[in-house]
């Protein structure tokens, strides 16, 4: 956990990174993350991926506090 400056927005996460597996020639299951601002402010968040056949929904958002789950898909 990082301290910030009163007021300045921080993001807190449930994971620090995301994984599935699957047997072969079956779709992988979703994997869910959430985002929140555990600071001041807004938070404004956007998240990447760095592969075509990996989906995230939302992509991106903004938080005064409030938790969003993140799904994310493998094509």
């Amino acid at each position: 956990f990082t301290q910030a400056a009163a007021g300045a927005p921080v993001i807190g996460r449930s994971v620090a990174a995301v994984a599935s597996e699957s047997p072969e020639n079956e779709p992988a299951p979703a994997s869910y993350f959430s985002i929140r601002n555990t600071g001041g402010g807004v938070l404004r968040w956007t998240a990447t991926v760095n592969q075509p056949w990996v989906k995230l929904e939302p992509a991106s958002g903004s938080s005064v506090g409030e938790e969003t789950t993140v799904s994310v898909t493998y094509d």
